[in-house]
């Protein structure tokens, strides 16, 4: 658990710095770096709360699918746009991961009785 937790961290930082440098070869200006990481979590924070009713209407399998093909598709056409296509396309990698995220999650926790009814 504790190396999961590192791992996952140094990924996000090493993400985060690249987010950074993309941004800056796209010509971002760095005011809006701010804004732009801002609006990633948001993006990120809708998925994850539509990521239930996508897993109810699709099933878990085809959700779990499109996380797992969407980040590519999105890495791919960041390669292939530098700017702010590219910005725009790179929000597909956000909301594949909190699909992923909230899906396995939910798998994982199904089941299970609610915290206040724990003894």
């Amino acid at each position: 658990m504790f190396l999961n937790k590192v791992a996952w961290g140094a990924g996000g930082l090493v993400m985060f710095w690249v987010n950074q440098r993309y941004w800056q070869e796209s010509g971002v200006p760095l005011a809006y770096f701010g804004v732009l990481l801002a609006g990633y979590g948001l993006i990120a924070g809708l998925a994850g709360r539509a990521a239930p009713l996508g897993a109810t209407r699709y099933g878990r399998r085809p959700l779990l699918a499109a996380a797992g093909a969407l980040p590519i598709i999105a890495y791919f056409a960041m390669a292939s746009f530098l700017g702010w296509t590219g910005i725009v396309l790179g929000i597909l990698a956000r909301w594949a991961g909190a699909w992923a995220r909230c899906s396995s999650w939910r798998r994982s926790t199904r089941g299970s009785p609610p915290r206040s009814a724990r003894p």
